[in-house]
């Protein structure tokens, strides 16, 4: 059962930090929260839920699944798939407006 030392010497262990030192570094070199304090419009400094601009208490954590992956899905009229679409359609139709009434002024 392990390596027999003499006078019972145990080697010496690294100094280590305790773990919720090291957690508070980590914790420490996070990025902040985006979002903005209503009273002196200054940085919120919490830290920023992985994947998100901004902590907890702003909404970092908050929001379903986009798409019918959401149990509230009904339909795809805003997909941002449609609303593409739809503002190319009232490109389309812009254009055609101009050339009609470009053409009523040859006439």
């Amino acid at each position: 059962m392990g390596v027999a030392m003499e006078n019972d010497e145990r080697p010496e262990a690294p100094a280590e930090k305790p773990g919720w030192l090291t957690s508070l570094e980590i914790a420490r070199q996070a990025l902040r929260c985006r979002a903005r304090r209503k009273s002196d419009g200054g940085q919120c400094r919490g830290p920023a839920v992985s994947g998100r601009p901004v902590c907890r208490l702003h909404g970092g954590k908050g929001g379903g699944p986009r798409g019918s992956r959401n149990g509230r899905y009904t339909h795809g009229y805003h997909t941002k798939e449609a609303k593409a679409e739809l503002k190319q359609m009232r490109a389309e139709m812009r254009e055609l407006r101009e050339l009609m009434r470009a053409g009523e002024d040859v006439f």
